[in-house]
């Protein structure tokens, strides 16, 4: 099985969704990261968080 450049497989890992200064306090951005939907959102202690999008449903 092919692994790399393969989107059927997505590494364990970090990946860069947007850079920081794009998530504001108290606010959310929805992001797709490797054909997954992302919730990137800063909290009033000013710490990035990411949760799965569907979760939020």
């Amino acid at each position: 099985m092919q692994i790399f450049n393969n989107w059927n497989v997505i590494a364990q890992g970090w990946y860069i969704a947007c850079p920081s200064h794009e998530i504001p306090k108290k606010t959310a951005k929805s992001v797709e990261v490797c054909g997954h939907k992302i919730a990137i959102f800063r909290g009033e202690d000013g710490q990035v968080r990411a949760l799965d999008a569907s979760a939020l449903i």
